[in-house]
């Protein structure tokens, strides 16, 4: 804790943050990671992100490491709002649903991560 990392976990109904501010600072990790019911979703950043690459960062619950994409924060990260959208498909039967359909149902997300100027805890001065 305090390290000022962030994981987003990718969940149906919602959207996780772990911390739930959403916050980080730069240079800092941010994880996206899958939940148990979704099957495999696509991290879009609509303005811009605050990573080296731009995206779209897909994942995949095939295989642990498919489920789960890290990035830093860059160093240079303008300190505002990175927006991001995220596509999953959910697994069908995780979910309770009225209708019987085929295949796996498709769902949006909106999500958010907040690069701050906050120091790091360990500054020396």
């Amino acid at each position: 804790m305090g390290n000022g990392n962030l994981t987003i976990w990718i969940q149906n109904p919602e959207l996780i943050y772990d911390p739930p501010s959403g916050r980080v600072s730069r240079g800092a990790e941010v994880t996206f990671r899958l939940g148990p019911s979704v099957l495999n979703a696509t991290v879009t950043f609509d303005d811009g992100s605050c990573f080296d690459a731009q995206g779209p960062f897909p994942l995949s619950n095939i295989t642990l490491a498919a489920a789960t994409s890290e990035h830093s924060v860059k160093l240079v990260a303008d300190p505002r709002n990175y927006p991001f959208s995220v596509q999953m498909n959910v697994d069908p039967g995780s979910a309770p649903s009225t209708a019987s359909r085929i295949g796996s149902e498709l769902e949006t997300k909106k999500g958010g991560i907040d690069v701050t100027t906050d120091p790091p805890e360990d500054r020396k001065k």
